[in-house]
């Protein structure tokens, strides 16, 4: 296995407008505790601003977006400290500068395009601070991998060594493991996913051309800072040029990360250590038990396992079979019922599949376990 790219998916920055400089030409017209956005369609066909009024007030904001950026005008509820009267952010993509979406920006490339973005905005009638040296509040740091197997042969080694996703997102089915703060304050989050179903999906539902087979077994790693105070927390810096000056450690910094946050806990595979037989697998989890977790429950049994998984590999009528005889109890009303739904559950999912059926992979899932989690942290 091999690393295929590593850099920044996305990045934002912050600024005082007090800092700036706007033209007529540019389409808000920034003043006092007020901001004002062109309504033209004509003379700016290309922009737009997030509200209908040509003036939105304290605490609202205004936004235009080009085919590379988003920039945003909002007040600075902290201004009556700071004497700024509003702030501006800029938020760019690694996809708008690349030739598609799985590139990565490096440090020297991230560097250029932060330049090229205040080129085009002095374009537009606004002229801004550097914007290397303006305070990052969004950074996401991500690792491109290809594994050796369909990364679905992965995610039962991982659920059932102990690593729990806190979440799931419809765009990774069972191929993603989403961990985050477990607050309702989601300012940061780890994605660990199979990058080729995430494009899959989008293209569904966008009607978009299908990605390329070369992207399969690709697994995309991100470490998502979503508030300056994060940014410092995990990468120690508070700009574009402090990051750049650190980017030797970026990976280390990123692998340190995910040891941390992701394999905190020490594996605990309770199954045989040379297993291999995806079936037996199941039952021995059934019939084990791991911390803080109800075996008898089908919830927590799917969630170890993953339901896109199981149908994948086992197709519905066998797991309708299966979680009947392992999760119902015949005498039990009540179980009946829940029964009922967790087979419904089965069979919308059933429906909406999208992956082909992973072919058993002949490795023991502690050998599976321990090839991704030194992929990802290194050591």
């Amino acid at each position: 296995m091999t690393a295929v790219n590593f850099g920044i998916d996305t990045a934002g920055v912050m600024f005082s407008t007090d800092q700036c400089k706007f033209l007529d030409r540019f389409p808000f017209k920034v003043k006092g505790s007020y901001i004002a956005g062109s309504k033209d369609p004509i003379r700016r066909p290309e922009l737009y601003t997030a509200h209908d009024s040509f003036e939105t007030h304290d605490g609202d904001e205004a936004s235009f977006k080009t085919p590379d950026y988003t920039f945003t005008i909002v007040e600075d509820k902290g201004g009556y400290k700071t004497g700024n009267r509003s702030n501006g952010y800029i938020r760019w993509n690694a996809g708008a500068f690349a030739s598609d979406n799985v590139e990565l920006l490096s440090p020297s490339r991230l560097i250029r395009v932060a330049r090229l973005i205040r080129k085009d905005l002095e374009t537009q009638g606004c002229y801004v601070p550097d914007l290397t040296c303006a305070k990052i509040i969004r950074l996401d740091i991500t690792r491109n991998l290809r594994l050796k197997q369909p990364i679905l042969h992965y995610m039962p080694a991982l659920r059932a060594a102990g690593i729990r996703p806190r979440r799931s997102k419809n765009d990774y089915e069972d191929s993603g493991f989403w961990f985050d703060a477990d607050t309702k304050k989601k300012n940061w989050e780890i994605g660990i996913y199979d990058k080729y179903v995430q494009l899959t999906n989008q293209t569904r539902r966008r009607q978009l051309p299908p990605p390329p087979e070369h992207l399969k077994n690709l697994l995309r790693c991100e470490v998502r800072a979503f508030t300056a105070e994060q940014v410092r927390r995990f990468f120690k810096v508070n700009n574009l040029q402090e990051l750049r000056a650190v980017a030797p450690d970026w990976l280390t910094i990123h692998q340190q990360l995910i040891n941390r946050e992701v394999f905190q806990h020490k594996a605990n595979l309770n199954l045989p250590a040379s297993s291999t037989d995806v079936l037996f697998d199941l039952e021995a989890l059934v019939a084990s038990s791991w911390e803080g977790e109800k075996t008898k429950s089908y919830l927590n049994f799917e969630s170890v396992v993953g339901r896109h998984y199981l149908l994948n590999a086992y197709e519905l009528p066998y797991m309708k079979t299966f979680v009947e005889q392992h999760f119902c109890d015949s005498n039990n009303p009540s179980s009946k019922r829940t029964l009922r739904n967790h087979l419904n559950e089965l069979e919308k999912t059933n429906l909406s599949l999208t992956l082909s059926t992973p072919t058993p992979s002949g490795s023991p899932l502690s050998e599976l376990y321990e090839e991704i989690r030194i992929a990802l942290t290194g050591s």
